[in-house]
């Protein structure tokens, strides 16, 4: 149980850090609030990025951590996947907050690499993150279960692109 919440906690977190690189601060809501239907004006740039920034710190440590290199990708988000996201808001922290945060970006990058969050590694080729089989590659942080995992014929563009019996293989 702890492991889904903190995995939707980490969903959250993306989301939100999606919103701060688009439209700036967003309106901040926790389950009470949303319960509660309160209604709240948008936050600053840097209410939205402390929020992301707590919500991250918070539940990686309460992820699954990655157990091999060609562990599938598909079931659920590890700590990896959390670790990046970390590392995306503080590479984007001088233009989200005006602050410099290139050295805690570059720590959580070195502990990726290092194996803190479990092992990853590059790819034996260097479009084995694109290939059919790309779910056990070494180097994919975080996958989408979904049954387009596996067809990948139903959305955008892949049905005037490929032969219609295509997800069959």
């Amino acid at each position: 149980k702890q492991s889904m919440i903190a995995q939707l906690n980490v969903i959250i977190a993306h989301l939100y850090k999606d919103g701060l690189d688009k439209f700036g601060g967003m309106n901040i809501y926790t389950r009470e609030e949303a319960r509660e239907k309160i209604v709240k004006g948008r936050a600053t740039d840097k209410e939205t990025f402390d929020f992301v920034e707590s919500l991250l710190k918070e539940n990686i440590s309460k992820l699954p951590k990655k157990q091999s290199v060609n562990e599938s990708e598909t079931s659920m988000l590890k700590q990896g996947f959390g670790a990046a996201l970390l590392a995306q808001l503080y590479f984007n922290a001088k233009p989200y907050i005006g602050q410099e945060m290139w050295a805690e970006c570059a720590k959580i990058c070195e502990d990726i690499i290092a194996g803190v969050y479990g092992p990853y590694q590059l790819g034996k080729q260097w479009n084995s993150a694109f290939k059919w089989d790309n779910y056990t590659c070494g180097e994919i942080l975080g996958g989408i279960p979904s049954n387009e995992t596996y067809s990948g014929t139903v959305g955008a563009h892949w049905p005037k692109w490929t032969h219609y019996n295509t997800n069959q293989y």
